[in-house]
């Protein structure tokens, strides 16, 4: 018998803990990383599993937009912003992802998390150019969404205070 506790406890506390090293990973990206700015375009789906969300298209404002599909890649952000395929980026600073099936590069930044009310203004700003992302980059290339603008302040500032009652 307490043998089949302490295995409940391990089943119990093994997610609880890998949530809590995750939390703790991406806050370590968002405070320790650099800063930069990406213009935005996009939807809003609505999914009852994940609630309210952007997802958009990252413009990250290199020459080349489009990759192998299903190969890794990075955008190097610094000294030029250039899409490069392989290993082992050359720049000083760079955002590692995937390629998709449609040989747009990812790097799992493509989601913004929102309140039900507030989600259809956003899409619609989104959708006529107005959004854009803060993204903080650690220095292995690791990507968080620091915060989510509409003509450059943060939306939770842009959006009308009717949306917000």
């Amino acid at each position: 018998m307490i043998k089949n506790q302490k295995t409940v406890v391990l089943f119990l506390f093994l997610p609880l803990f890998s949530l809590i090293c995750l939390a703790v990973f991406k806050q370590s990206i968002r405070s320790g990383g650099r800063e930069f700015t990406f213009p935005v375009s996009g939807y809003d789906p609505r999914d009852l599993l994940s609630g309210h969300y952007l997802v958009y298209r990252v413009d990250y404002q290199t020459s080349q937009n489009q990759c192998d599909a299903h190969s890794p890649a990075y955008v190097c952000l610094e000294p030029t912003r250039i899409l490069s395929m392989g290993e082992n980026p050359t720049c000083s600073a760079f955002i590692k992802g995937r390629c998709n099936e449609r040989g747009s590069f990812e790097a799992n930044i493509e989601r913004f998390y929102v309140p039900e009310l507030e989600a259809p203004q956003l899409d619609t700003a989104i959708r006529q150019g107005q959004g854009s992302i803060i993204v903080s980059v650690s220095s292995n290339g690791q990507a968080v969404v620091k915060e989510f603008l509409l003509n450059g302040l943060p939306w939770k500032q842009s959006i009308a205070p009717e949306a917000s009652k």
